[in-house]
């Protein structure tokens, strides 16, 4: 339930009533003026990201299936092979701990089969 419009059925009822819209067993109301857009192209990329990351430490599904989906372990093959394939940068938090940042994936460096799993991944 989405408390922020449940408040507001009081407030927009007779909005809606000037409208001539009635809703039986109504949950609430938003108004689209107040809503902010969501960028769906960016997150879609950032999906693509994570599910290469997702391969890269799986190492492109050579070990046995599944078994890395319980157990995260560090690796450095895995690290130097995100930065190989993912480009990447460092940020800052306002504490001053830095970490990397992959923001796309470097289709050029990818090829065979790791492109093809990849590819499936994604879709």
């Amino acid at each position: 339930m989405d408390l922020g419009a449940y408040v507001q059925i009081e407030d927009l009822s007779e909005i809606a009533k000037k409208n001539g819209i009635d809703v039986p067993r109504l949950r609430g109301y938003r108004l689209m003026k107040d809503e902010k857009p969501i960028d769906i192209s960016s997150m879609i990329k950032q999906s693509a990201v994570y599910c290469c990351e997702y391969l890269i430490r799986d190492h492109w599904n050579e070990l046995q299936p599944n078994m890395l989906d319980y157990w995260y372990c560090r690796d450095l093959n895995v690290d130097k092979n995100k930065k190989r394939y993912l480009k990447h940068h460092i940020e800052t938090t306002d504490s001053g701990t830095r970490y990397e940042v992959f923001d796309e994936i470097k289709w050029d460096k990818i090829h065979g089969k790791h492109r093809k799993a990849l590819k499936f991944e994604i879709k």
